[in-house]
């Protein structure tokens, strides 16, 4: 989600005046600022992010049932062994569709090329905010009062004996005595009657005098949220004349409209969701040149399981996990793909040729503790020309090669292990 509240203007180092403020998603834990020169379209894509994560987040929380539904049927008693070797087949597709997602960056994005327009921008995502409820509160239950003692009950008549009849005094006695005990349980049975009523009465004045302040808060909750879906709407109006406008200046290679086609583009480029995918750019108008800030996957995020495989003989499923060392060139093959894959999908989609290169900046968080305010590093830089970029083969040629060859460098790769 976002908060208006944050929203500010700054000023990017190849001095172009914008607005920017934080998204966040909570379920993917991702986070990234969007930015814009004004209010308003900074806004409308704060909300088109927002929507491209909650649909990932969706995406995301249907895999992990379907994972979590296939590891409980595989502990049932009554399944047989062809039923539970199905089971792990299916865990095995659900882990290699994760691994290469997260792996193959480059191989998918040649395979399936991106989709993105500025129609993108034409998208009017609904107000996320939820709509606040207007309610009293819970009214206080009246009290269930116990059942009144009678003088015909069990416990208040006297219980005579045979020889009682010749002793009018013993038989006196005993009357006397259940009488007394009837007074002194309906004594306790009023006040106990009481005390609950009093009780009642209190939390029922207290109801009262909450009810109309709650109702007055909740009111004025409701009125803001009217005005700033209203306010939302109106914003909408607005962007979408926006968009023809900066589709326009995109042509002409305006900055702020090649800054947001481009940074929704790569926004839009369908990354798993183990990665933060976040990212800042900037743009040098007399080079044409777009640098891009990006922020790494960490390996320890990355899978590690390719099959699980159900044994017979024991009646168990066991998990096929890569090395460390396998993990750790798989990682290195990711650090070259990523801007790989950056550089081919964006100057794909440049129909204006508004870029002559782009730089590509990858940033890693050293510290696990994101908020111990250690700045990330920067683990990879690499520089793209259009025209030599584009007559690369990257079907035929290796990553590291091509990534070489533009004279890009990995620093401290030892270190994100």
């Amino acid at each position: 989600m976002y908060a208006i509240d944050a929203l500010e203007e700054y000023t990017t180092p190849c001095g172009h005046k914008r607005f920017r403020m934080p998204v966040l998603d909570s379920n993917l834990n991702r986070h990234r600022f969007i930015s814009s020169d004004t209010r308003e379209f900074t806004l409308h894509k704060a909300s088109l992010q927002e929507t491209l994560w909650a649909s990932l987040a969706e995406q995301r929380a249907v895999i992990k049932r379907k994972r979590l539904g296939l590891e409980m049927n595989g502990k049932r008693a009554d399944l047989k062994p062809r039923q539970k070797q199905k089971i792990a087949e299916e865990r095995t597709s659900l882990a290699r569709q994760e691994f290469s997602l997260a792996y193959d960056v480059l191989a998918l994005a040649l395979k399936n090329p991106l989709q993105f327009s500025w129609d993108f921008f034409r998208v009017k995502p609904p107000f996320s905010q939820p709509k606040p409820v207007v309610s009293g509160g819970q009214v206080p239950t009246e009290p269930i009062y116990p059942r009144e003692p009678q003088k015909t009950d069990f416990a208040y008549t006297p219980k005579y004996e045979a020889m009682d009849a010749l002793r009018p005094g013993r038989k006196q006695q005993k009357d006397q005595a259940a009488q007394e005990r009837f007074v002194q349980a309906h004594l306790q049975w009023q006040q106990l009657c009481a005390r609950m009523q009093s009780v009642y009465k209190e939390k029922l004045a207290i109801y009262s005098q909450q009810h109309q302040q709650t109702l007055a808060n909740q009111q004025q909750q409701l009125e803001a949220w009217e005005k700033a879906r209203e306010e939302y709407e109106k914003m909408q109006a607005t962007t979408m004349e926006m968009v023809a406008a900066k589709e326009e200046a995109y042509q002409s290679g305006e900055a702020n409209a090649v800054l947001d086609y481009f940074d929704m583009a790569l926004a839009v480029s369908p990354y798993s969701a183990l990665f933060p995918h976040s990212f800042e750019s900037d743009y040098r108008v007399e080079s044409k040149r777009l640098i891009i800030d990006y922020l790494m996957p960490g390996l320890k995020a990355l899978p590690r399981l390719v099959t699980v495989v159900y044994n017979e003989i024991n009646d168990s499923f066991s998990d096929q996990i890569i090395t460390a060392e396998q993990q750790t060139a798989l990682y290195a093959k990711l650090l070259y793909e990523i801007p790989l894959r950056s550089f081919h999908e964006l100057f794909a989609l440049d129909t204006a040729e508004t870029l002559k290169s782009i730089r590509f900046r990858g940033y890693l968080f050293l510290d696990e503790n994101k908020d111990s305010g250690t700045p990330p590093f920067r683990v990879v830089d690499v520089c793209a020309k259009r025209k030599t970029f584009m007559a690369v083969n990257l079907e035929e040629q290796a990553p590291m090669e091509v990534f070489e060859a533009l004279g890009g460098e990995i620093y401290s790769l030892t270190a994100t292990e």
